[in-house]
């Protein structure tokens, strides 16, 4: 069985369509784009993390999705950490390419983008 051919957008801290580089390279491939978002237990439970922060990336995730439906598109949210998402996502498709902003946010998530990258370059 042949996989369908996809773009990964990565949606990171940059919740916004306009002016969204990673967004815009993925749509010029021509080829169908999926959002994801990820609400990651370990960062959600870093130091630095605070209930009125993931309350306003709920929010701005929910103006996203509103105005996706207008165009039948969505986020696909994800409660897991990234790469058991990522192990599932290339077994379903063939992810041509992650388009993301480089995370600067805290150690945790610059470790996290630099361990993705391996993996991606892997596969």
């Amino acid at each position: 069985m042949t996989k369908k051919a996809i773009n990964i957008v990565w949606l990171k801290r940059d919740l916004r369509f306009t002016d969204h580089e990673p967004l815009y390279l993925a749509q010029m491939e021509g080829i169908p784009t999926l959002l994801v978002y990820f609400f990651e237990p370990s960062v959600m439970n870093y130091d630095d993390s605070d209930v009125r922060h993931w309350r306003f990336i709920f929010e701005s995730i929910q103006e996203m999705q509103n105005k996706l439906k207008s165009v039948g598109s969505q986020i696909y949210c994800f409660h897991n950490e990234v790469l058991l998402v990522f192990e599932k996502l290339i077994e379903i498709f063939t992810i041509k390419t992650v388009f993301s902003h480089q995370e600067i946010g805290n150690k945790l998530t610059f470790d996290r983008d630099i361990a993705m990258q391996t993996f991606f370059d892997f596969h």
